[in-house]
């Protein structure tokens, strides 16, 4: 919700912006030739005006200043005077990127993006792997992931072990982070060398652990673990070291620092940023807002010195990032990627080896 609320937010401002252009235009447009603007071809109009953030209330006078100028119209109408004043209101704290570009030429500096086709892949049949019960209630007596009642499996070792593509396991992945081994084995392996690629299991519900562990259920786990939680919460109020029942699309975001589900009597706060980091590349996430860029960049910039294109399909990127798109791809995630802070954290790292390596020459 927050973020659509943040796209609405934002597309409204761009709305606004051209609202009052618009408005201001069609009000001053008093003669026929008023309704052709002047053709611009030289280039120093069309590429060396400076791209601001302007308020967007100053953006209504600026208007109103070139469309009086051009057309020799006052600016008095009641009309002009409503919409100066209506983004004076509406407009307070918002700003805008105004330059002197025009839409076409706005298009021309944008990176060229083809549009995908989606092609329907089809997998080779495989039998889903039967879940195996254990004593769940032994995580409210367990203070660490490997003392409950069933084989857990670090996040990284799961990566390095049953992922593919083996250039991902140089990627620092956060260990304070687990699976159990439901959460990993989702289908019936015919030899210990087969891959899950195609069949890894989403991260969702987690268990947080006061020590700063994390333990990734399955589904059904987690509807399991659960109500036991939350009676666990009604009859000791009072305890302290109670595991904390989290998702992670509330927990690893900077706009919902958690989500109250089964909270112990003193939440154990936002999750660290390595493991939000760990838990989003692991779900194809390409976004990073904050400070989760910088954790990410440190999570990609390890000490390989290869520069082999990828392997990866339809992406092409460099191994000195650990190709963190496998994830993309493998996730059906690859329209999100291209402009997507994964991206241009990954072109930097490559940039930053190629100049190391220039200067070590």
């Amino acid at each position: 919700l927050t973020w659509i609320m943040q796209n609405t937010v934002e597309s409204t401002v761009k709305g606004l912006a051209m609202w009052a252009d618009q408005g201001i235009f069609h009000d001053t447009d008093v003669q026929p030739n008023h309704a052709v603007l002047d053709e611009i071809q030289d280039l120093k109009a069309f590429y060396m005006r400076p791209t601001l953030d302007t308020p967007l209330p100053k953006l209504a006078t600026i208007s109103k200043e070139f469309h009086c100028s051009r057309t020799g119209s006052s600016g008095s109408t009641l009309r002009i005077k409503n919409i100066v004043s209506r983004l004076q209101v509406l407009g307070d704290g918002y700003n805008v990127s105004h330059s002197g570009i025009d839409e076409e030429c706005e298009r021309e500096l944008e990176r060229e993006v083809e549009e995908e086709e989606e092609v329907m892949v089809e997998y080779a049949r495989r039998d889903a792997r039967t879940e195996d019960d254990w004593d769940y209630s032994s995580i409210l007596r367990s203070r660490f992931c490997k003392d409950i009642a069933t084989s857990v499996h670090p996040l990284a070792k799961v990566i390095q072990n049953f992922v593919s593509n083996k250039h991902v396991a140089n990627i620092e992945w956060s260990d304070k982070v687990y699976c159990t081994k439901n959460f990993v084995h989702t289908i019936v392996l015919n030899s210990e060398n087969d891959g899950l690629d195609d069949v890894l299991r989403i991260p969702d519900c987690f268990i947080r652990f006061q020590c700063g562990e994390i333990l990734l259920l399955s589904d059904r786990e987690g509807a399991l673990v659960l109500p036991l939680l939350l009676g666990k919460r009604r009859t000791e109020k009072s305890s302290t070291a109670m595991p904390y029942f989290g998702h992670h699309a509330f927990e690893t975001t900077t706009y919902f620092p958690f989500l109250r589900v089964c909270s112990c009597p003193k939440h154990p706060g936002k999750l660290d940023a390595k493991d939000s980091c760990s838990l989003k590349l692991f779900n194809g996430d390409t976004m990073y807002p904050g400070n989760f860029s910088q954790t990410l960049k440190e999570m990609l910039s390890h000490r390989s010195n290869e520069t082999v294109t990828s392997d990866c399909s339809n992406i092409s990127m460099t191994l000195a990032s650990g190709e963190p798109e496998a994830f993309v791809e493998r996730r059906g995630k690859k329209r999100d990627y291209d402009m997507s802070d994964l991206e241009r954290t990954s072109e930097m790292i490559a940039c930053e080896m190629d100049a190391r390596k220039i200067t070590i020459k």
